[in-house]
């Protein structure tokens, strides 16, 4: 069970807000609906980097730093980006059970909790910036979403090709129907003027066939 403390009161101990500003910040905070952190930071009054000093320290918590964490995409298993945007956390290594999260807020023991949960593993925050979790999210899940938009391309890449292909055998068929359809004509044409001097021939050979006088035939041929 983790123990509730609250980052105004770790503040005014600290010496970088007083009970005044405090109290005006609590209700400027709501009426904005920001957390305290995010509001103090926003509007100037507190320095972020001041407030993650202080948080790292009390709670004995990992600042966050890039060389230390790479990108490791395969993470986003354990937290769903729904579940990143709401509770403004990504993951950043996996060892064991010890599931390391990039946090703005790490007194948000309900957003911790709820990770457990979901990732059945023990949540490790680590705090870091505004800016730096925003990042951080939009590396791990845009490479997510890349990879598949990079999938869906190829997919409709290759669906594409080959629709062309068969388009491109229907028009080879339809171009050889069509050629044929040209030459039977021609074929047609050629085979007529055979056929025709074919008969031709046959008529003068009937025509110009030589028959002797009736008195030799007579003669070669007695009856």
């Amino acid at each position: 069970m983790r123990a509730k403390k609250r980052l105004g009161e770790m503040l005014v101990e600290a010496g970088l807000l007083s009970e005044e500003k405090l109290k005006k910040a609590l209700v400027e905070q709501r009426k904005e609906g920001l957390k305290l952190g995010q509001y103090l930071s926003r509007s100037g009054i507190v320095n972020e980097q001041e407030i993650i000093d202080l948080l790292s320290r009390q709670l004995g918590i990992q600042k966050y730093h890039p060389d230390n964490f790479p990108l490791d995409v395969s993470l986003v298993n354990f937290i769903p980006i729904e579940t990143a945007q709401k509770y403004q956390a990504a993951p950043l290594k996996k060892k064991g059970r010890l599931l390391s999260v990039a946090v703005v807020d790490p007194l948000d023991i309900n957003a911790l909790d709820t990770i457990e949960v979901l990732a059945n593993a023990e949540v490790e925050p680590v705090i870091c910036t505004e800016r730096e979790l925003n990042k951080i999210i939009d590396s791990l899940y845009g490479m997510q979403s890349g990879l598949g938009g990079i999938m869906e391309t190829m997919e409709i890449e290759e669906s594409g090709q080959a629709a062309a292909e068969e388009q491109a055998k229907e028009e080879v068929q339809i171009n050889t129907l069509q050629d044929m359809a040209g030459e039977a004509p021609v074929i047609r044409l050629v085979n007529s003027i055979f056929a025709q001097a074919i008969r031709g021939d046959t008529r003068r050979s009937q025509r110009y066939s030589y028959q002797p006088p009736a008195e030799y035939r007579a003669a070669a041929f007695p009856h």
